[in-house]
């Protein structure tokens, strides 16, 4: 990595770097950043490379998402602070104080059995981050612990790692395979190629489930055996469900012939089983598995999200001032300014992001490669 890298204002310099993680076209660097104007902060720095033009494009794609997130400057994700690219590689400086833990490291930190109070904190934050991508027509595609980083000592959680992200997904077909399996929703099992930023609410509702078990939810084996795990536990989908899922008539045909006949079919069609998975208990009350009941549709635009979920009763302990965590210290995280006025910001990325997918078609188009 440089120990400089020049902006258009001023100088910034690198220091004290180490690797922290990495993966199969990335290493993320642990380090500190200082600049002209401000003092030395810890920061997160992902180098990224391309093994072809292809995933080139897709990471320039990334990094104009999170430009524009960052310009919108939501409290519960992550912030791009400078962008520097080569012909060999781009590095991307996210503007946040270090986060030592992502969800999963703190889950298994605390032996996978975290305070009740502590969920609703966490989820709270996760449901309200990802209600922002979604009114932005983001869709994240990759919602799970591991990519949700959370500060130990405030409580503050962000949506992070944008790799698998898309814009208005909508507007044109998609691969199907995104999303880790265990929180992949089932329109993407069964091959669906339009869909839209819901799939994120069901891997949301995969987090906050495996928060109150202390296990994940749904550990499916294989794409078929995630999918028998749904159907085992909600039933099976009616045809009206298919349709509002988009999937193929084929794949549909082939859930409803393949294992059904040694099953009850009148409990496959009117089941709901989620008790079998999440007990309720006084660490899980029936006001969460009620939440989860409403998440866990199959129908994406019927899943419970966005203002009706950030304001459910359930939520209201962790904004009483009184509140304490187990190690003893106040919520101060939190805002439940959900109704911020970013309609504007949020047209004006819209069309920005809109150019810049013409753009990179274009660019495609001319290296002959396909989106």
């Amino acid at each position: 990595l440089p120990k400089f890298i020049r902006t258009r204002f001023n100088r910034t310099m690198l220091w004290n770097l180490h690797l922290f993680s990495y993966g199969a076209f990335s290493n993320v660097y642990r380090g500190f950043v200082e600049d002209d104007t401000n003092a030395p902060k810890e920061v997160v720095i992902k180098k990224t490379w391309s093994g072809t033009q292809k995933a080139s494009s897709l990471t320039s794609y990334e990094i104009q998402i999170l430009k524009l997130l960052s310009r919108l400057n939501h409290k519960n994700i992550v912030r791009l602070l400078y962008n520097n690219a080569s012909s060999f590689s781009h590095i991307c400086l996210h503007k946040t104080d270090f986060f030592p833990l992502n969800l999963y490291q703190y889950l298994k930190k605390h032996q996978r059995k975290i305070a009740l109070v502590e969920i609703k904190m966490f989820a709270w934050q996760l449901f309200r981050g990802q209600y922002h991508l979604l009114r932005a027509g983001i869709c994240h595609r990759d919602i799970k612990p591991q990519n949700l980083l959370v500060d130990d000592e405030s409580g503050l959680l962000k949506i992070g790692d944008f790799g698998s992200s898309a814009f208005e997904p909508k507007k044109s077909p998609q691969s199907s395979y995104h999303v880790t399996r265990y929180y992949r929703p089932p329109e993407l099992l069964l091959g669906a190629k339009i869909y839209g930023c819901e799939v994120d609410i069901w891997s949301c509702a995969c987090v906050f489930g495996e928060m109150l078990r202390g296990a994940v939810l749904f550990p499916g084996k294989s794409t078929f055996n995630q999918i028998e795990l749904y159907i085992d536990c909600f039933g099976l989908p009616t045809d009206q469900d298919a349709f509002d899922m988009n999937i193929p008539n084929g794949k549909w045909k082939e859930i409803q012939s393949v294992g059904i006949s040694t099953k009850n079919d009148e409990m496959y069609i009117y089941n709901w089983n989620i008790n079998d998975v999440i007990p309720i208990t006084v660490d899980c009350p029936e006001e969460a598995v009620q939440i989860l009941q409403e998440m866990f549709v199959y129908a994406p635009h019927r899943r419970l999200h966005g203002q009706p979920l950030l304001c459910n009763p359930f939520f209201d302990e962790i904004f009483d001032k009184s509140t304490r965590r187990p190690c003893g210290r106040p919520i101060t995280c939190l805002s439940r300014a959900v109704r911020a006025p970013i309609f504007i910001a949020i047209l004006l990325l819209s069309i920005y992001l809109n150019k810049q997918i013409d753009v990179l078609l274009c660019m495609n188009q001319r290296r002959g490669l396909k989106c």
